[in-house]
């Protein structure tokens, strides 16, 4: 019998143990949940306590404080909500900064990529004027290399740009070339020669 008695305060120990830790964890979770915002927790106790007569004379609050407490979780309210809007103005002041750095990068960018637009066409015109320079000075070297050597001295002589008489002689053969060297007027070869030897290959 003694071994009973024992065997059931055991159980109705465990019992009362695990009631308060399954009441501690309640508590606990309704504590988190009024913390996060989630629910008002003394608001909804009072709502409940107002139906017990015991709660409702001893723990109510009365009406005057009941509005107090309202009042105050208004400007507690209005308080997260200015510092809340506090941050968002912030933020978007970043954000904006963030967006004008981006613009001015990319303004940048646009500009670089246009100029080296206009330098690969400079570039290429320029090829191309080459590439057509050196062709009709080919064709000039053979036509005047076809000629009588007195008639293509003639000719060359009537060419007032020495650049270009250079460009024609130096697509020549060299026996051509001088034989037509040959036929020019003196004063004219020595200026021709003398620009020969400094002109860039």
């Amino acid at each position: 019998m003694r071994y009973l008695l024992q065997d059931e305060s055991g159980k109705a120990g465990l019992s009362i143990f695990l009631f308060l830790i399954l009441l501690s964890l309640v508590i606990g979770g309704i504590y988190m949940l009024d913390n996060m915002g989630l629910i008002d927790a003394e608001k909804t106790f009072y709502t409940y306590a107002e139906d017990i007569p015991v709660l409702n004379e001893y723990l109510m609050p009365s009406p005057i404080s009941e509005a107090e407490y309202r009042q105050e979780r208004l400007r507690e309210r209005q308080r997260e909500l200015e510092k809340k809007e506090a941050n968002l103005e912030q933020k978007e002041l970043v954000l904006q900064e963030k967006r004008e750095e981006l613009e001015e990068k990319q303004t940048k960018l646009n500009h670089q990529e246009e100029t080296l637009a206009q330098r690969e066409l400079a570039l290429a015109q320029r090829r191309r004027r080459f590439e057509e320079d050196e062709e009709r000075y080919k064709y000039l070297a053979r036509l005047y290399a076809s000629m009588r050597p007195a008639d293509a001295a003639q000719r060359i002589e009537n060419i007032k740009n020495d650049k270009v008489v250079i460009a024609i002689l130096r697509r020549m053969e060299e026996r051509s070339a001088s034989v037509i060297l040959s036929n020019m007027n003196s004063a004219r070869v020595a200026v021709i020669t003398r620009k020969v030897a400094n002109y860039p290959g």
